[in-house]
C-alpha cells in the first residue's frame, strides 16, 4: 500500500512538472495592433502596440483654444513609418511630420487644431499621440 501511495505521489510530481514546460505561443497578444483612441472635447488620445500594422485614419478635433500642446512618444520602434499631420478650420497644415524611429517629442502649438491624419505604414513600434488644451 506503500508503494501504490509513493507511486501515485511520484507520477503526480512527474505530471506537474512536465505541465510547467507548456508554452503558450500561440495565444495572440489582445492589445497588439489595436489602437484605442480617445477625441473629447479639448483632447485627443491615439495610443497602439503596432506589429507590421497600416492604417489611416482622420478624424474632426474639438479645441476651444488655440494654445494646445501636442506629445507623442515612440518605444520599441523597429520598422515602417507613421505620418501624422493636423490641420486648422482653414484647411491649413499646422503640424506634420513623419515618425520613423524611438522619439520623445513636445511641441506647443499656437493655433486651433480642427482636423488630424495619421498614416501607419507596416508600422512597428508602440506610439502613444495627446493633443491637448494648453492651460
Amino acid at each position: 500500500m506503500k508503494n501504490i501511495k509513493f507511486l501515485a505521489f511520484v507520477l503526480i510530481i512527474i505530471v506537474l512538472l512536465s505541465c510547467n514546460k507548456i508554452t503558450h505561443h500561440n495565444i495572440p497578444d489582445p492589445t497588439l495592433n489595436t489602437p484605442v483612441i480617445t477625441n473629447v472635447e479639448d483632447a485627443y488620445t491615439y495610443t497602439i502596440n503596432a506589429h507590421a500594422f497600416s492604417d489611416s485614419l482622420s478624424g474632426i478635433l474639438d479645441f476651444s483654444s488655440d494654445e494646445t500642446v501636442i506629445t507623442y512618444t515612440v518605444l520599441n520602434y523597429s520598422q515602417g513609418s507613421a505620418d501624422l499631420k493636423i490641420d486648422n478650420a482653414a484647411s491649413t497644415t499646422i503640424y506634420n511630420d513623419m515618425i520613423e524611429n524611438n522619439v520623445v517629442l513636445v511641441e506647443s502649438l499656437h493655433e486651433k487644431p480642427h482636423q488630424i491624419e495619421l498614416v501607419l505604414e507596416n508600422f512597428t513600434g508602440l506610439l502613444e499621440l495627446v493633443l491637448a488644451c494648453e492651460n
